[in-house]
C-alpha cells in the first residue's frame, strides 16, 4: 500500500482508506530487513446509506399564504436515523430549498404556498438521489374581500331596519297626558 520513514521515536505511519467493508490483514516489514514482520488486523464497516425518507407536513392543509413546515425523516436500511444527511425539498418538481438532518435524522424547511391548489411535496436524499419521500399539501383560497364587504353591508341593513322600526314604534306612541 505504501511506505513510510520512522520518526525519532521509531514510529512510522501511513493513511489507508478501505474501499469496502470487511476485515483486512496489515503486514509491516522494515525495508532494511524483510525477515522481520509485524501484522495487525483492521476491520472496516460499511457506511450508512439512506434507504427511505418519510415526509410530514405541519399542517397539511392551509390557506394560501400560510407557512407550512416540511419535515423529512431519513433512515438507513437498518432502521437507524441518518444524521448530517443533506435533503433537497421540491414542490411540484421545483426545488424550494435544502436542509441537513439533525441527530434524529430529521430535516425541516418552511414553505409558504402562494395560491390555492394541491401541491406534491418531495424530499430527496442528496447522498442517494433515488431515495425520496412524498406528501400532499392542500392550500385553499383566502376569504375574498368582496365576501367581507357583503357581510358588512348585510349587517348595516339589519341595523337600519332595527332603527327605523324603533322610530316608528316611538312615533305611534301617544305622549302621556295627551287626550284620547
Amino acid at each position: 500500500v505504501g511506505s513510510a520513514t520512522t520518526n525519532y521515536n521509531g514510529t512510522a505511519s501511513i493513511t489507508y482508506t478501505p474501499t469496502s467493508a470487511g476485515t483486512y490483514s496489515v503486514q509491516v516489514q522494515p525495508a532494511f530487513n524483510t525477515s522481520i514482520t509485524g501484522t495487525a488486523s483492521l476491520t472496516a464497516s460499511a457506511p450508512l446509506v439512506p434507504s427511505s425518507i418519510s415526509v410530514t407536513l405541519t399542517p397539511s392543509s392551509v390557506t394560501a399564504g400560510t407557512p407550512v413546515t416540511l419535515s423529512a425523516t431519513v433512515t438507513a436500511s437498518s432502521g437507524q436515523p441518518m444524521p448530517n444527511t443533506p435533503v433537497n425539498f421540491l414542490v411540484n418538481g421545483a426545488s424550494v430549498g435544502s436542509a441537513v438532518t439533525n441527530s434524529n435524522g430529521v430535516a425541516t424547511l418552511t414553505y409558504t404556498p402562494t395560491s390555492a391548489g394541491t401541491y406534491s411535496v418531495q424530499a430527496q436524499s442528496a447522498v442517494k438521489t433515488s431515495v425520496t419521500g412524498t406528501a400532499t399539501l392542500t392550500a385553499s383560497s383566502p376569504p375574498s374581500s368582496s365576501a367581507a364587504l357583503y357581510e358588512g353591508i348585510a349587517a348595516a341593513v339589519v341595523i337600519v331596519i332595527v332603527v327605523v322600526a324603533a322610530v316608528l314604534l316611538l312615533a305611534r306612541r301617544k305622549p302621556e297626558g295627551a287626550k284620547k
